[in-house]
């Protein structure tokens, strides 16, 4: 079975604990334009994130370090991977959330 995974972060990491906050707060909308930006679906498959293929077989989702500050968040779609920059504060965090998912959900670039 796949599991949720962290890279370089734990699930008591400020930035991951503020991420899972936001998404609690989202709109319906707002997640599944957040599942579009980082995995490529408009719906989870029918076995929840634990079911997510990638290229690499069946990698569930995974968050990690982007390695960076205050920037927007990264996806790596074929990979399930959400790469998160760490933030002073949690509204900062949403902030550029909301960004990259609002205007990133449509494409793609290498990162």
């Amino acid at each position: 079975m796949c599991l949720l995974q962290y890279v370089e972060l734990t699930s008591n990491s400020e930035v991951v604990q503020w991420f899972w906050a936001v998404v609690t707060d989202m709109s319906q909308e707002e997640r599944a334009l957040l599942l579009q930006f980082s995995t490529s679906l408009t719906r989870l498959p029918s076995g929840g994130f634990s079911a997510l293929k990638g290229l690499s077989g069946c990698n569930g989702f995974t968050i990690a370090d982007a390695h960076c500050f205050n920037k927007i968040p990264m996806a790596s779609t074929c990979f399930n991977l959400l790469k998160l920059p760490r933030y002073c504060r949690q509204a900062d965090l949403r902030e550029k959330l909301l960004i990259a998912v609002r205007h990133g959900s449509q494409g793609f670039s290498y990162s």
